[in-house]
């Protein structure tokens, strides 16, 4: 027992005196156990991107192989117009990806985008509209995404004339983001939120938000 206390008197001897370096080598410690977290988080979404990036990818190409002239021609089909194509896309994503609800907002977002392309800005939104839902759903609770997307949505909405839903998608959508970070998506929002205000005259307004 005396030996014990003289090993523990000199250990808080030793601290007394080094505290210094020993609360860099703590600081040090924690700052390396953070990083390793963080990679590995970061390492684990990057590797859950690229898997659903490679399922959106394979669902589109499957989709697109049936626009090929001579693979319909072979089928005695005709050529498919871009709007069957995404009326097919849409219809196929609704149906296969029902069990996989990240996979299905995301289709739903590249989707939209590219009714948008087309000029169907009604279907754009159904589809942007319905990305977002899916995003916010308990279960996947992809707010920063959601905002992306909904950022997208709101230029669709005022490019429709509708200047108040606009704003308040815009809104919305700035609410979801952390107080911190995320500057692109945070742009994004500014950028919509002040065409909405242009749509709504409310000039001044815009100028402030669309220098954010």
């Amino acid at each position: 027992k005396a030996r014990q206390g003289g090993l523990a008197y000199v250990w808080l001897r030793a601290l007394h005196r080094n505290w210094r370096g020993w609360l860099l080598l703590t600081v040090l410690a924690a700052a390396s156990i953070w990083l390793m977290s963080a990679l590995h988080a970061a390492r684990q979404q990057a590797l859950e991107q690229a898997m659903v990036a490679g399922q959106v990818s394979r669902f589109l190409v499957d989709t697109f192989e049936l626009a090929d002239p001579a693979k319909r021609s072979a089928r005695g089909a005709g050529q498919m117009s871009a709007r069957q194509l995404l009326d097919h896309a849409a219809l196929r994503a609704q149906q296969d990806l029902a069990g996989a609800p990240l996979e299905l907002a995301r289709m739903r977002t590249v989707l939209g985008e590219a009714y948008h392309n087309i000029g169907d800005p009604r279907l754009a939104q159904v589809l942007l509209s319905q990305a977002v839902e899916g995003l916010l759903e308990p279960s996947l609770d992809r707010r920063v995404e959601a905002a992306q997307v909904m950022a997208s949505l709101s230029q669709e909405q005022t490019a429709a004339g509708n200047g108040v839903e606009g704003l308040r998608t815009a809104r919305e959508g700035l609410a979801l983001l952390p107080a911190r970070g995320h500057p692109l998506a945070r742009a994004q929002l500014y950028s919509a939120s002040g065409l909405a205000r242009i749509n709504l005259q409310q000039f001044a307004q815009a100028e402030t938000e669309l220098h954010k």
